[in-house]
């Protein structure tokens, strides 16, 4: 069974392939859209590594990271560009946090070390319905929601969906990037000029070709290993070898549960697997 996808020379910004290996290769890109999404002035950062993987333990589930940044001043930020199903969402980049905690947790250190922890989505659709094109999420105390809890952790969401009569002018011109709309603004003229050379790096196209080939094999061995042994036969294997066939494309791909069984073909009168079994 293959999907059909993007051609290699159609991939934007959104397209999570492009995404990574434009703000994983190009820091000053990566430095302005952190500066527009932070608000703030960074004036060194460093990629730690683009689609890092972050696994504490050998059978812990890893953390697939897009962009993952270390600051000057000892911020980590992972920068994601987002399409997984929303109500999700959340749980993912709790999860992703901690999982940046541990890995940043040397055995030596004391608490008071770890370093300030940011985990940004871009993502295609609010996550809250409000309409915001940018949510920001700190810990506070709820009896007295001026008082921080001070574990340095923040979640941040732009929805390209959201509404931006409000915003500044540059994040109305990013936004509008987004949404496939012309580059309007020097950021955004300069990641359009990096998409379109990336378009000549055969070595990229080649990997992009590789990623879509590794997505049919799962997508082929989740349906005939997965599908047909644990829905037509109605073995306890067939079963276990469905989830674990759900889960090898969750992981690889960064799908959510729903969006692994619809690539599987699986009916949705037939989805009644057990969710806690998949991660």
């Amino acid at each position: 069974m293959q999907m059909t996808v993007k051609q290699y020379e159609d991939l934007d910004i959104t397209d999570n392939f492009i995404f990574y290996k434009v703000m994983s290769t190009r820091p000053d890109i990566t430095r302005r859209v952190l500066e527009l999404i932070l608000n703030t002035k960074i004036k060194k950062l460093t990629i730690l590594n683009g689609e890092n993987v972050i696994q504490v333990a050998p059978d812990a589930k890893g953390s697939r990271l897009d962009v993952y940044i270390e600051t000057e001043d000892g911020r980590i930020i992972d920068l994601e560009m987002q399409t997984s199903l929303l109500k999700e969402i959340p749980k993912r980049m709790r999860y992703y946090q901690s999982n940046i905690d541990l890995f940043n947790l040397n055995p030596n250190m004391r608490y008071e070390d770890l370093p300030e922890n940011i985990v940004i989505f871009i993502v295609p659709k609010d996550p809250y319905n409000r309409g915001f094109y940018k949510y920001t999420f700190e810990n506070r105390c709820t009896d007295d929601l001026a008082l921080p809890f001070g574990d340095e952790t923040k979640k941040i969401f732009i929805n390209i969906a959201g509404d931006i009569s409000g915003a500044p002018k540059e994040m109305q011109f990013f936004i509008r990037y987004l949404r496939k709309e012309a580059a309007m603004s020097t950021l955004t003229k300069d990641i359009d000029d990096a998409i379109v050379e990336s378009r000549k790096n055969t070595r990229w196209k080649l990997e992009y070709m590789s990623w879509n080939a590794q997505r049919d094999d799962l997508l082929s061995e989740g349906y005939a290993n997965g599908f047909k042994e644990g829905r037509e036969d109605g073995l306890k294997e067939g079963q276990e070898t469905l989830i674990a066939s759900i889960n090898n494309v969750m992981n690889t791909l960064k799908y959510d549960a729903d969006q692994a069984m619809e690539l599987l073909d699986i009916p949705k009168d037939q989805r009644d697997i057990d969710r806690k079994s998949v991660v």
